[in-house]
């Protein structure tokens, strides 16, 4: 099932639920009324009859129609105001006898009256993408607001022309005009270059604004992302594998791969990778890599199946600088 579908479909089952428990609420709240008051519950059928004989008599004479809505108006008051003295009188709050929401907006249904998705419903598929998306955590820390360009060199480099802080700010544009206009393309992004630039850091935020966009995103290192594969291959059969999870990796709206060459290079391993990213791009499914490693070593390193689907089909950025972690150390 797309993970979309399926965050949405578990969203709905909790509103559900809620609706449920509200109402089991409410029918214990009337049991009370009806022992401990019935004067209430008299109260609202008197006034649902002398409402029904109203609705008759302008049907029989419309020409009195005003003087009728006058007269219910006042008798729903009068109701309203014994029926509030009784609750008050027993130290019970007002809107006691009221239908209870989690959300009064859409009354826990998930939707607005004009259909539009409520912001709960939003909310509880938003926590379901981020749950899934393996960054919980570092969601929280790393996002595109929060992100220093004073950590990078102001010094023209030499061999790209550039400093490596103006080379960070078309970065950031263009991974944040990525994560802007994700669902209007099939793109897909190369940040590679070597480690400690913001290459992993670039990758969250990314994810974050993602997701914040209601998209499902999975987010693995490599070592995680083939360990999983290794599992699969090896120990296929066992209860412990999740095997819904790799069909996830291929139809989850955006799928970031980090550290790309930080795991164990095999044939199997490679296969992998192939199937994975060849079925993404088949399937128009974005996919972001960040790797320490730079294009000529990829091509050294990885089949040429898999460098040419990556090098056709991936926008690369680029990374140069000194580590960015040592110098805040060193500052």
């Amino acid at each position: 099932m797309n993970l979309r579908k399926k965050y949405l479909q578990e969203a709905l089952k909790e509103l559900a639920e809620r609706r449920q428990r509200n109402q089991r609420l409410v029918d214990q709240r009337y049991d009370q009324i009806q022992r401990q008051l019935p004067e209430i519950p008299r109260l609202r059928q008197q006034l649902a009859e002398q409402t029904s004989a109203l609705i008759q008599q302008t049907m029989n004479s419309p020409e009195k129609k005003a003087e009728f809505s006058q007269e219910l108006i006042r008798l729903q008051r009068q109701t309203t105001e014994k029926i509030a003295a009784l609750l008050q009188a027993h130290s019970l709050p007002a809107d006691f006898m009221e239908p209870v929401y989690d959300c009064p907006s859409c009354r826990d249904t998930g939707f607005l009256p004009d259909q539009g998705a409520c912001a709960c419903l939003k909310k509880s598929f938003i926590a379901r993408a981020y749950q899934q998306s393996n960054l919980v955590l570092s969601l929280e820390r790393h996002n595109f607001a929060v992100f220093s360009f004073a950590v990078y060199e102001d010094i023209v480099d030499a061999e790209y022309g550039i400093s490596p802080r103006e080379n960070m700010r078309t970065i950031f544009d263009a991974c944040r005009r990525f994560a802007a206009d994700f669902g209007k393309s099939s793109r897909n992004l190369l940040l590679h270059g070597p480690s400690g630039l913001g290459k992993s850091f670039l990758c969250s935020c990314i994810a974050k604004a993602v997701l914040d966009n209601g998209f499902s995103v999975i987010y693995l290192s490599a070592p995680e992302f083939f360990g999983f594969f290794e599992k699969y291959h090896f120990h296929h059969g066992e209860e412990t594998i999740d095997y819904g999870f790799l069909e996830s990796l291929y139809d989850c709206d955006l799928l970031i791969l980090d550290d790309l060459g930080t795991e164990v290079i095999s044939s199997v391993t490679q296969s992998d990778l192939f199937q994975t990213i060849n079925r993404r791009i088949n399937e128009q499914k974005c996919t972001v890599i960040s790797t320490n490693f730079s294009i000529s070593q990829l091509s050294a390193v990885y089949s040429e199946r898999i460098t040419s689907r990556i090098l056709g089909e991936y926008e690369p950025l680029l990374f140069f600088g000194s580590d960015i972690r040592k110098r805040k150390y060193l500052q």
